[in-house]
């Protein structure tokens, strides 16, 4: 299970990458493994108390950010060898707020909280319009809620939505535009596929990571040298039976040898 550091720098410590496949990961975060169902209890337990909670004019603990539990499960069959990996992303969505009527509007960090909250919902339902339209760009990438989810929603995932409603006649409106919200949503379609590993694609994708690893190895540590034998041979050696240039004294003694009987000759 994935685990974000509390600290105040947390926003500069902690990244969202989206890979390839379109997986989603927190970068810094800290997972935390749970080999029983005690333990995996006990990590819920504390992702619940990060979670920024303070009081309002509606609600004594009212929810100032957004909660997002990560689950990671992986399966391996003893006889075959087969891994099925899953991810479980269990998310809690902060309401959407009226600052007017939950008094936010009077605190300078409850507004500041009202705000970022009401941006992000409203990025989620561009992401859901742009979903259920068939446009070809997704705007995942408009805020931190909507990249977290990516993987989630309009991937390879099934999603499950739960909405909250309040039963009282003044909430009606908020009522009925979560209620709107919902049904928007329901018409996102998801393709779903099984993620299966094999004992034999494992240890290929394995022996392809250690070589990709040595590859890279090599090519920081010498890409611009020349191999030893190449640098061991002589340059005028390297272009073929090309004859070393003479020096001078290895040629005037014959020439002046022969200059000489021609003189005593005549």
């Amino acid at each position: 299970m994935a685990l974000a550091q509390r600290s105040p720098d947390a926003d500069s410590n902690l990244g969202i990458k989206i890979d390839q496949t379109g997986r989603v990961s927190v970068v810094g975060a800290t997972c935390a493994a749970a080999d029983s169902e005690d333990a995996l209890i006990v990590l819920l337990r504390r992702a619940i108390e990060r979670r920024s909670t303070a009081p309002t004019l509606l609600n004594a603990d009212s929810s100032r950010s957004h909660l997002f539990m990560t689950i990671l499960l992986k399966v391996t069959q003893p006889a075959s060898g087969v891994i099925t990996t899953s991810k479980l992303t269990l998310v809690d969505l902060a309401g959407s707020e009226r600052v007017v009527n939950s008094g936010s509007l009077h605190d300078r960090d409850r507004l500041a909280e009202a705000t970022a909250i009401n941006k992000s919902l409203s990025a989620l339902g561009d992401v859901i319009g742009s979903l259920t339209s068939g446009s070809a760009h997704i705007p995942y990438r408009n805020s931190k809620l909507t990249m977290l989810m990516a993987d989630s929603i309009g991937g390879n995932a099934k999603t499950l939505l739960l909405v909250a409603l309040n039963p009282s006649l003044g909430n009606a409106s908020e009522t009925k535009s979560s209620l709107e919200y919902a049904q928007r949503a329901k018409l996102v379609e998801n393709s779903m596929s099984r993620n299966i590993e094999t004992r034999e694609t494992s240890r290929l994708r394995a022996q392809v990571e250690k070589l990709t690893a040595e590859l890279e190895a090599v090519k920081s540590s010498g890409s611009s040298s020349e191999p030893a034998d190449a640098r061991s041979i002589p340059p005028r050696t390297q272009a073929g039976n090309h004859r070393p240039r003479s020096s001078g004294l290895g040629a005037t003694p014959k020439r002046r040898a022969s200059t000489a009987s021609r003189r005593q000759e005549a």
